[in-house]
């Protein structure tokens, strides 16, 4: 558990604050060494990006595609991360970033634990942030109501979020998909948020 407690402050602290002592900006925020409006292609090239689409489920809305990148399984290995989930407009050429999700394999009820450490690291990074809300709810994607979703959400004022969350897949989606539980800290635009309410 202490291990495990360390991991999780020292990934959550490993987002980089843009320069400032504190984030105006969802753009102040790195994970990764990238941000939300970078262009993916300074980080990766696009043969590698393309690799990273999931084999086996995509957004029914195609407005958007989304590409894994996974630690030691690249020419720029993760630091921070197990995975770095990336979204970005699906006919966009520059590949835009719209979305960013480091993420660690967790269990949710770990996960909730360590959720709250993570947040007590970052609050004093988001004075002025907006606090939205948050709590346990049931996955808009698993259509059952047997798969739930924790987040912890702040606003920035300037048309974005930040998150800390947890995801507590139904053990026949782990079975059928082999989706294991996970800790993610992401950052997305308010556009992106609003295009998952109709994704899946």
């Amino acid at each position: 558990y202490l291990h495990m407690k360390k991991l999780l402050v020292i990934i959550v602290l490993g987002l980089l604050w843009s320069g400032n002592a504190y984030a105006n900006d969802i753009k102040d925020i790195q994970i990764e060494g990238m941000s939300i409006g970078d262009s993916l292609l300074d980080y990766y090239p696009e043969e590698e990006i393309k690799k990273g689409f999931p084999e086996n489920w995509s957004y029914k809305n195609k407005t958007y595609q989304n590409t894994y990148l996974h630690k030691n399984n690249s020419h720029k290995n993760l630091k921070k991360y197990e995975t770095v989930q990336v979204n970005y407009k699906t006919k966009d050429k520059n590949y835009t970033i719209v979305s960013l999700e480091g993420i660690v394999g967790m269990g949710f009820k770990e996960c909730l634990k360590e959720k709250e450490v993570a947040l007590e690291s970052v609050k004093p990074f988001l004075v002025g942030v907006k606090y939205i809300g948050g709590g346990t709810k049931k996955h808009s994607y698993d259509k059952t109501g047997d798969s739930k979703v924790d987040n912890t959400i702040f606003e920035f004022k300037l048309k974005g979020r930040f998150v800390l969350e947890c995801t507590d897949w139904s053990d026949k989606l782990t079975s059928s998909k082999g989706w294991a539980d996970i800790f993610k800290v992401r950052l997305y635009t308010k556009k992106f948020d609003k295009f998952l309410l109709r994704a899946y």
